[in-house]
């Protein structure tokens, strides 16, 4: 493979000498040849073997590193973007080292050889970093000095308060803090005596495509110059013998940007520029960085189980996060166990979990009959919420597996027949857990139809009207992440909705039009629906739920439509195995007594706010309410559930006795002895 290499760079070295790559005027071919000289005597030094942390199998280093050093012959220049101001995991001879990105690239290039690294933000200006004993900054700082002014040079190496007095002294003056650069760039990518590389910093706080710095789009186009010049740029090669005596290489600038089109798309188009991502650090990286961090644990029977939580916990952030999540454990002197308490506190900051409260355990007694107090005719129903509530309180969810998961507290799917009380469940749990029926946020999927009603929800991207103002359902989980979140009437959203449902329920997380990550991973996800009902309305009627065995049918039938709804309609069963079967919960339909419990409960509610908004004291007697009660369990009225029920009071009580109340004296006490029709054929009421 060597002698290939070797062959490669003699047959790439004749065509620059030629002058034919650039197609240079034959006047610079000795200039050329004699530059070509220098390099074949040079080529002669010991060739640098490529360290094992770099090589391309090397798993234990990131990915962007090693590209970046396979890169290192073929790029003028390498964008390298996303977590670039993140730590990074440096692990060389077997020890782990989290340090910067820039330290990074220190190491990278000093051990491909090179001399010195050059490094330039807008704040600190320019400075230089010496890679070797070979050399020092003075002899770094005279190389450029004669390549591009010594006026340039102390410009772009001022100290950052002096750099600070210049722009105050004079605010108009903003493009002097870029202007000389392109200078620089041009010095490190041509200079055959001293093997350089440039990294330019903070470029994405400062670049404006609407208004450019005329300096910094000069240093842009002299590094898309020099990426176009394949063997020459100005007469002057612009590849070198490669210090591992394989072929030849360039010397590369290197700009870091939070995002890849922070840079015109020209700077990042061509094929001498590279562009590198720098995710988030992946499940190993972070469970490297959990083993470090918990070192003084190691000896601790429970310090793998525990780096195992502290790395899967952490899914979406970064190693500094890590890092925090740790000294925000130590400084609570929180113990190895608690981990996940510090993660939630570094996600979500200082705040009482609801979740472990012990109010709530103490609720949760008497869960059942709390829950029943509003919610009528639905125990079964009521006693599976339960189960998944006490289950999340005493953090089991997702106990299956063997590291603590990052979903959602619980994910409950209520499907039943309209007005059978799915959405006052859901209050209902709101106001157990919290205490508050407010911290339900909710969600009518009607209003989501559309395909591109997820904007909506996590707002719009960069260029699209709205940018900025964040999602509806981010925004309310950042301002209030321990809720219960209902997403009712589910089957009518909108294709797209469907794919940030599976990225809840999968990953606890959502990624906003403006980057930010959401955590959900202390919610309550809820999703109602009709689905199951309206296909088997007329098989469902005959069933007698009151007989044990019919029950059973029921809440089977209504399953098997749920499944065949996402199966077969929605084509999602992924989005189904995510919800799971057992967490649907089916409601059956109002009748009978549960009926006539609702007639009396809305019948004294009418009549208590009559009292408390008007003054009188209003009575029923037991002929008038026999009455109602007869009319709300007519089967029209008991098909729309608790809805029909209060629809019809609000027929033949609240309307008729709203008319009659009219001129009546505040303190004069009535009863309602019966209901009947006036002269128009409309309910009335007979009243004493």
């Amino acid at each position: 493979m060597a002698r290939e290499h070797n062959d490669f760079a003699s047959k790439y070295q004749e065509i620059v000498d030629n002058g034919v790559v650039d197609d240079q005027n034959s006047e610079n071919q000795e200039v050329v040849n004699e530059n070509s000289a220098e390099q074949n005597a040079t080529s002669t030094i010991s060739p640098i073997t490529t360290p094992d942390w770099l090589k391309a199998d090397s798993k234990d280093t990131p990915l962007w590193m090693r590209t970046l050093y396979a890169s290192i012959p073929i790029s003028a220049v390498c964008v390298l973007h996303g977590e670039v101001h993140d730590m990074q995991p440096i692990s060389i001879d077997g020890n782990l080292r989290p340090d910067t990105t820039y330290m990074a690239l220190h190491y990278i290039f000093r051990d491909a050889g090179f001399d010195a690294l050059l490094h330039f933000d807008p704040i600190k200006g320019l400075k230089i970093d010496c890679l070797n004993n070979k050399i020092d900054e003075k002899a770094v700082k005279q190389k450029l000095e004669s390549t591009c002014s010594k006026n340039i040079v102390d410009s772009l190496m001022k100290s950052s308060s002096d750099r600070a007095n210049d722009l105050r002294a004079d605010s108009s003056n903003l493009d002097t803090v870029y202007a000389g650069l392109d200078a620089i760039a041009e010095a490190v990518a041509l200079d055959k005596d001293i093997t350089m590389s440039f990294v330019i910093d903070y470029t994405s706080q400062v670049w404006e495509e609407a208004r450019p710095d005329a300096t910094l789009k000069q240093t842009m186009l002299t590094c898309l110059a020099l990426s176009n010049s394949h063997g020459q740029y100005n007469d002057k090669p612009v590849r070198f013998p490669n210090p591992t005596g394989q072929g030849l290489m360039r010397h590369p600038i290197v700009w870091l940007v939070d995002k890849l089109d922070d840079l015109p798309i020209w700077v990042t188009n061509g094929d001498g520029i590279r562009t590198i991502p720098i995710p988030f650090p992946d499940v190993d990286t972070r469970e490297q960085m959990a083993r470090l961090l918990l070192s003084e644990h190691s000896e601790t029977p429970e310090f793998s189980d525990a780096c195992s939580r502290f790395a899967n916990a952490t899914d979406g952030l970064t190693l500094r996060g890590m890092f925090e999540c740790a000294r925000l454990a130590e400084s609570n002197n929180q113990s190895l166990l608690q981990i996940e308490d510090a993660i939630r506190t570094y996600r979500h900051g200082l705040s009482e979990n609801p979740w472990q409260s012990q109010r709530l355990k103490e609720k949760l007694v008497n869960g059942e009959a709390i829950l029943q107090e509003r919610v009528k005719g639905q125990d079964v129903a009521i006693n599976r919420v339960l189960d998944i509530i006490k289950r999340s309180v005493q953090g089991l969810t997702g106990a299956h597996s063997k590291n603590k998961s990052s979903q959602p507290r619980g994910a409950l799917y209520f499907a039943g027949p309209t007005g059978v009380g799915k959405t006052e469940m859901a209050k209902a749990i709101a106001e157990l857990i919290f205490a508050d029926e407010q911290a339900l946020i909710r969600f009518d999927m009607s209003e989501f139809q559309d395909n591109h009603a997820k904007v909506r929800l996590i707002g719009a991207p960069p260029g699209y009207v709205g940018y900025g103002g964040g999602g509806e359902l981010t925004n309310a989980i950042e301002k209030r992440p321990h809720s219960i979140i209902l997403f009712d009437e589910m089957d009518k959203a909108g294709n797209e909705v469907y794919d940030l449902f599976l990225q809840i329920l999968s990953d606890g997380r959502l990624t906003d039009g403006q980057g930010r990550t959401v955590s959900f991973s202390e919610c309550l996800i809820i999703f109602t629906s009709n689905q199951g009902v309206a296909a088997n309305t007329s098989e469902l009627k005959k069933l007698d739920l009151d007989n044990p065995s019919d029950v059973v049918r029921y809440e089977t039938t209504i399953k098997e439509e749920v499944k065949k709804k996402f199966f077969e309609d929605l084509n999602r069963p992924e989005l189904f195995g995510r919800i799971g079967g057992d967490n649907i919960v089916a409601f059956h339909p109002i009748y009978g007594e549960v009926a006539a419990t609702l007639v009396n409960k809305f019948i004294d509610n009418v009549l208590t706010n009559v009292r408390l908004n008007i003054g009188n004291v209003v009575e029923i007697s037991d002929h008038a309410r026999e009455q109602l009660q007869e009319e709300a369990s007519k089967e029209e009225v008991t098909d729309m559930g608790g809805r029909g029920i209060t629809t019809c009071i609000e027929k033949y009580l609240t309307n008729p006795l709203s008319r009659r109340l009219f001129g009546v004296d505040v303190n004069q006490n009535l009863t309602i002895t019966s209901l009947c029709t006036d002269e128009d054929g409309l309910p009335s009421l007979e009243i004493e």
